[in-house]
């Protein structure tokens, strides 16, 4: 599965999106002139950033394999971003209600104008904070974690909302880190809280806010990691180039899926309410 082909009509913030998780933001220029040919190549190979389509990857395969009995009526997107799942999401499951939170307004308008109706609803709130009457039958922390100070409330709050034998899904990042490019060795998120979590501590965090672990697997692995740090460096000289070997180093970050890896950089958890 390709992700945000759906959003090729939006490219100009597909394009900021893609700066933000880019360690090189202030070197990437995007001409005016570009940006029909940007929309195009984004309508048939979606998003161009590895990590992005690798996480969702992981996603989708996780999402599959919860037994077929398993019919959400409510999603809580715990850090929902510009819904970039969505699409996918209402492939498997046509009838679900969508709620999202984010702390970024932005992103917010952006989802009510790309996702409007009454089956999809998005807030501009602090998750860890929020409180409904309402239970969700799947709730999804996606590369959400790392951003939040205090991850237990977070985690916690999330136990609150999620029915009973609903479902936590989550990705985010662990330490320590095994870069393969020297290039690579100072990467960082200016709006990461931690540059990620120790695996153990984390499943005691998960386990304590109320589920029991289903599943949990690293990822970006060796041809995960080697994927998305070649492409940020392609990214760093040139565009063109990144643009040309993107759908080549997608298609081999994937392989990761298929591997332990051991020094994985982040984890994706399955996580059943008890």
């Amino acid at each position: 599965m390709v992700i945000g082909q759906n959003y090729w009509r939006h490219s100009d913030l597909l394009l900021e999106q893609l700066k933000q998780m880019s360690s090189y933001s202030k070197k990437m220029k995007y001409p005016r002139w570009s940006r029909p040919f940007v929309a195009l190549y984004i309508r048939f190979f979606g998003i161009p950033e590895v990590g992005i389509q690798l996480r969702a990857y992981y996603f989708f395969k996780f999402l599959s394999s919860l037994p077929k009995s398993f019919t959400p009526k409510r999603l809580m997107d715990a850090g929902c971003g510009i819904g970039l799942y969505y699409q996918g999401i209402r492939n498997m499951y046509p009838n679900i209600g969508i709620e999202g939170i984010d702390l970024n307004n932005a992103k917010i308008s952006f989802c009510k104008k790309f996702w409007p109706g009454d089956s999809c609803q998005f807030f501009h709130k602090n998750f860890s904070t929020y409180s409904s009457p309402k239970k969700y039958d799947l709730v999804l922390s996606i590369d959400v974690l790392e951003h939040v100070k205090n991850y237990q409330k977070y985690l916690d709050n999330a136990g609150k909302l999620c029915s009973k034998k609903g479902y936590l899904y989550i990705n985010t990042h662990l330490i320590p880190k095994h870069w393969y490019l020297d290039s690579s060795a100072n990467w960082k998120h200016k709006e990461h809280a931690r540059e990620g979590f120790i695996f153990k501590d984390l499943i005691r965090a998960v386990e304590k806010a109320g589920f029991t672990i289903v599943r949990s697997k690293k990822s970006f692995g060796f041809f995960g990691s080697l994927s998305f740090e070649v492409y940020l460096l392609f990214l760093e000289k040139n565009i063109i180039i990144s643009a040309l070997f993107f759908p080549i180093l997608h298609l081999i970050s994937n392989l990761d899926y298929f591997f332990i890896n051991p020094r994985g950089h982040t984890v994706s958890i399955l996580a059943i309410k008890k």
